[in-house]
């Protein structure tokens, strides 16, 4: 009846997949693919398991689970961690994790539980049948007869009603718990602005894995640094936190991918982050996730700060903004060319390009010095400047063969730091 296809691993647990025929089997409808742990028959794990009903707030639902499949992959190559496990107790508790092999989200929330249950439900679809829902509440029950199908519906529309497959939760990697002694305390605001002003230097792809994270220090008690840089472009900004629990551990790289899914979980109130051994967490309202630090050592970055400033050059943001916009027109590909030419009181923008022509735009800055002729990414440009809050920003280097350093008149506590284009 049933074919082994091979045998995995999933947190030291072994399962064997199986490829079963389409059909029913003792209640369960099995349409593709099913695994079950290797020591248990097929018949024992599908028996004994009771139902699970539940009501809960639709968009409050919805939004926890935004969250969760922001970590879990539908194309995950391990079939069960495209799901989520979903748990419910007598007590009202509604629990929702989520593990992509490298990171794990956990949410919490309440609703109205009439009978206990746990289910793994595949992540995407689940959201995708929520999202199609608009009544204020969701039920979810299975059927004693059908342990591993859950009916989705509304109470408020009786016409709604879907039927999703699901699995076995017994064995979904156990989350990793934290205790909550050590750790230090951001507003959700500062969190998000850490994140934002530095982003944009972190490495998407790259063989050194220290370009790909965002290294994390305390220099000054009270405050937290965020350090990125993708070799080319660095960017760092301090910001103080608002409290510290215990003994915390700095200078460590978290991964960029899990701050990506942090950031789309904020809104207001405060953030936990702690870090223990090799691995960070973070608390955010009734959102907790975990995952490992990157390995490597993260280089210096004080030895790219211009120790000398011999030229500054104080620029309006906003006609920065504005007047690389209209110049960047002309460019294309991976390196779009920005010529700066600076002289006495004005700054022009020029770009050219082989097939399409050149631009060129000028504005007012504040400059007195001799003049200066830069070459630099456009993108790297623009992917700082759009950030900026600042009015005024000021471009700073040693000569034009250094790194050029930009700091914000009204903020000493942010650099941005880009390596001109040497041939242009």
């Amino acid at each position: 009846m049933a074919n082994l296809v091979h045998k995995i691993s999933v947190g030291g647990v072994f399962f064997f997949k199986v490829a079963l025929p389409f059909g029913v089997i003792e209640g369960l409808r099995f349409d593709f693919f099913v695994n079950f742990p290797y020591n248990c028959h097929y018949s024992e794990w599908v028996k004994g398991r009771g139902a699970m009903k539940f009501t809960v707030n639709r968009d409050e639902f919805y939004n926890l689970l935004s969250v969760a499949n922001e970590v879990v992959s539908p194309k995950n190559p391990l079939a069960i961690l495209v799901n989520i496990y979903l748990s419910v107790d007598e007590e009202g508790n509604v629990l929702i994790q989520g593990y992509n092999g490298e990171h794990g989200v956990k949410l919490e929330m309440t609703g109205q539980v009439d009978q206990s249950g746990t289910i793994l439900l595949h992540a995407r679809k689940l959201y995708d049948i929520v999202s199609k829902i608009t009544t204020p509440h969701i039920s979810i029950f299975t059927e004693e007869n059908n342990p591993y199908e859950v009916v989705i519906s509304s109470p408020e529309d009786k016409h709604i009603l879907y039927k999703l497959h699901g699995s076995n939760a017994d064995n979904f990697p156990a989350f990793q718990e934290y205790t909550w002694e050590n750790y230090v305390v951001l507003s959700q605001e500062t969190m998000k602005e850490l994140i934002d002003m530095t982003e944009y230097a972190v490495a998407e792809d790259t063989a050194k894995i220290f370009f790909m994270g965002y290294y994390i220090e305390e220099n000054v008690p009270g405050w937290i640094t965020f350090v990125t840089t993708d070799g080319r472009q660095l960017a760092l900004l301090s910001r103080e936190y608002e409290d510290k629990k215990g003994e915390c551990q700095w200078n460590v790289l978290i991964p960029g991918s899990l701050i990506k899914v942090v950031k789309k979980a904020l809104s207001t109130g405060e953030v936990r982050l702690a870090i223990r051994g090799q691995n960070v967490f973070f608390k955010i309202g009734n959102i907790y996730f975990f995952s490992g630090l990157l390995d490597g050592k993260f280089p210096n970055y004080r030895d790219v700060l211009p120790s000398t400033i011999n030229y500054t050059v104080d620029i309006p943001t906003a006609e920065f903004r504005k007047n690389l916009e209209r110049v960047a027109v002309m460019t294309e590909g991976e390196v779009p060319k920005i010529i700066c030419e600076i002289e006495p009181g004005v700054l022009h923008l020029k770009t050219r390009h082989s097939i399409y022509g050149e631009a060129t735009a000028s504005f007012e800055v504040e400059y007195t010095g001799e003049p200066l002729q830069l070459g630099f990414n456009g993108k790297h440009l623009m992917n700082f400047l759009r950030v900026v809050k600042a009015d005024k920003i000021s471009l700073q280097m040693k000569s034009v063969e250094s790194p050029v350093q930009f700091t914000l008149k009204s903020d000493e506590h942010f650099i941005y730091i880009v390596m001109p284009i040497r041939n242009f």
